[in-house]
């Protein structure tokens, strides 16, 4: 037990004497995507809550869940609302 010990201060003192940076806190798990029409004064505010899977989300859309899906699937929802006029790839 008194090799386990003294193995871990080893180590201690190897990280203390390279100055290894602490790891990076927690990042926040959540996204939201405010959109404020100001011409016609809709606004809408998309949550969205990261799942278990890499580019996973709940979402939310002004507090009503519309499912699971990746961000890639968000955005293309949110260019699709977009009015016609404001499209740059027609």
């Amino acid at each position: 037990m008194r090799w386990s010990e003294n193995a871990n201060a080893k180590k201690s003192r190897l990280r203390e004497s390279q100055n290894i940076e602490p790891m990076l806190p927690e990042i926040d798990r959540s996204i939201f995507i405010d959109i404020h029409r100001p011409g016609t004064g809709e606004k809408a505010r998309f949550e969205l809550l990261e799942g278990n899977r890499i580019n996973n989300y709940t979402v939310y859309c002004n507090g009503k869940h519309l499912g699971i899906m990746g961000i890639t699937r968000v955005l293309a929802g949110i260019r699709k609302a977009l009015p016609s006029y404001q499209r740059m790839d027609t």
